[in-house]
């Protein structure tokens, strides 16, 4: 849920709804049509089951729905606004089961993310509903090094700003 193949997929059955005439006008349709290189919506169904629009093309959808919803398209405004609802959800379960129901500290990463500002505000509103106070941070560290931060802390050892630059000048090389 909320992820860039959760904007992708809910656009285009979005766009799918708008062409049968059970959803509302979109530009998604056209933009999605061109993106995916259908000279006919009817050329969806065989894409998909054929292997030419896999998950990771549907995936790439998502920054394309992120711009459609930045010029105020009421559809794909709400297909963020559902994907962001959906991820503080999950931030807010996880945070219950952690315990951490007073203040979070969140840093969020990904491809939908890259559009800041657009899905932040529908997943400080669902948290909100687990959690007194959430604070978006940015990443400093790629996931997997945060995970390496974790792991150490976990087993007591002492994280200091010698290892953290370390860290970030492996991200650096590659990691």
């Amino acid at each position: 849920e909320g992820s860039g193949y959760y904007l992708g997929l809910q656009a285009l059955r979005a766009a799918i709804s708008h062409l049968d005439g059970t959803g509302p006008d979109t530009a998604l349709v056209g933009t999605l049509a061109a993106e995916l290189e259908l000279e006919s919506w009817d050329r969806l169904v065989p894409g998909v089951y054929g292997g030419s629009i896999d998950r990771a093309r549907i995936a790439a959808l998502g920054p394309l729905v992120c711009q459609i919803a930045r010029q105020d398209d009421a559809v794909a405004l709400d297909i963020v606004d559902r994907a962001g609802t959906a991820l503080g959800a999950q931030v807010g379960a996880v945070a219950g089961r952690l315990g951490l129901a007073a203040e979070v500290e969140l840093s969020c990463m990904g491809g939908v993310f890259q559009t800041q500002g657009l899905i932040e505000p529908a997943l400080e509103r669902a948290a909100a509903a687990h959690i007194g106070r959430l604070y978006l941070r940015p990443a400093l560290l790629p996931g997997v090094l945060g995970a390496v931060l974790l792991a150490w802390r976990q087993v007591g050892w002492s994280v200091g700003e010698s290892q953290l630059l370390n860290l970030r000048e492996s991200r650096l090389e590659g990691l």
